[in-house]
C-alpha cells in the first residue's frame, strides 16, 4: 500500500491536524521566532544607525561614520585624531557586554552594510601624461566581529609605535585612561565571544605587523640609506611581544 493509499484511509480530524502541524513547522522554518537576542540586535542597530550603521536617505544608504572616523585615526596617530573612533568601537563592545552572554555570538555576526570603502582606479591619458582617474566605489559588508577586530589591531598598532616599547608603562604609547577604556571594552568582547586561548591564537596575527626595531630615516648628505625594519617576530619572542605590547594590559585599572 503506498504512502497516499495510507493518508487516504486515514479519518478527516487526523488529516486536518497533520496538515495544521506540517503548516506551523513550515512556518518555523520560514520564520524563526522572535527572540531576545533579536531585539538586542534590533536595539545596537537603532542606537549606533549613523555611526556603525549606515542610513537610508531616499534610495541611497548613507554609510555609518565608522570608516571616515577609522582614516582620521590612521593618519593622525593622536588621541584627538582617533577620539570619534575609538568611541564607536568603546559603545559598539558596551553594546555587546550589556546583553547576556549567549547574545554574544548573535550580535557579533550582526552584518554591517557600507563599512569599509574600496575605490578602484583607471590610468587615463591626457595629453602626453597619463594620470589615474577614479573609476568605481565599491562598500564592502562586514560582521561586528571584524570590526572590533579592525579596532582590535589598530589599537595594539597605535600603541606599540614605530619601534618596540620596553615592558611597563612604555607599551600604552600615547594612550590615556579614556583610549584604554575603549581598547578594554573591546578585549572583553573579543575574548568572551573566542575564550582566552581563541582570543590570543588570533590576536597574535598582529605580532608580525609590529616593528621589531626603529626606522632608520634618511639623513641628506649623510651617505645613509634608509634600511626596511625587522618585524617584531624576527627579532622577540612571542611572550616578549606579548609582555610589551597593549595585549598584557591590566584591564581591571581601566573599566
Amino acid at each position: 500500500m503506498t504512502l497516499e493509499d495510507q493518508l487516504k484511509q486515514l479519518p478527516k480530524p487526523v488529516l486536518a491536524g497533520l496538515a495544521i502541524f506540517g503548516a506551523i513547522i513550515l512556518l518555523f522554518i520560514l520564520k524563526p521566532p522572535y527572540t531576545i537576542c533579536d531585539a538586542q540586535k534590533d536595539n545596537i542597530q537603532t542606537n549606533l544607525a549613523g555611526v556603525l550603521f549606515p542610513t537610508k536617505m531616499g534610495k541611497d544608504m548613507i554609510p555609518g561614520r565608522v570608516h571616515k572616523a577609522m582614516e582620521v585615526c590612521l593618519f593622525g596617530n593622536s588621541g584627538g585624531a582617533c577620539y570619534e573612533y575609538f568611541e564607536i568601537l568603546r559603545r559598539a563592545a558596551q553594546s555587546v557586554k550589556s546583553v547576556s552572554e549567549e547574545c554574544t555570538g548573535s550580535l557579533l555576526g550582526v552584518k554591517i552594510q557600507k563599512y569599509a570603502k574600496m575605490e578602484q582606479y583607471q590610468e587615463v591619458r591626457d595629453g602626453k601624461k597619463i594620470r589615474e582617474e577614479l573609476a568605481s566605489v565599491s562598500y564592502q559588508e562586514v560582521n561586528l566581529e571584524r570590526v572590533l577586530w579592525d579596532g582590535l589591531e589598530i589599537m595594539v598598532q597605535k600603541a606599540w609605535g614605530e619601534a618596540p616599547p620596553e615592558p611597563g608603562a612604555q607599551r600604552f604609547g600615547w594612550f590615556k585612561e579614556s583610549e584604554m577604556n575603549s581598547f578594554c571594552h573591546v578585549r572583553d568582547v573579543l575574548t568572551r565571544a573566542k575564550g582566552r586561548q581563541g582570543f590570543m591564537s588570533t590576536a597574535k596575527k598582529i605580532y608580525p605587523k609590529l616593528p621589531g626595531e626603529a626606522v632608520q630615516r634618511d639623513i641628506a648628505g649623510s651617505g645613509l640609506r634608509a634600511t626596511i625594519p625587522r618585524k617584531a617576530t624576527q627579532v622577540f619572542r612571542e611572550n616578549d611581544i606579548y609582555e610589551r605590547s597593549l595585549l598584557s594590559a591590566p584591564c581591571d585599572y581601566f573599566r
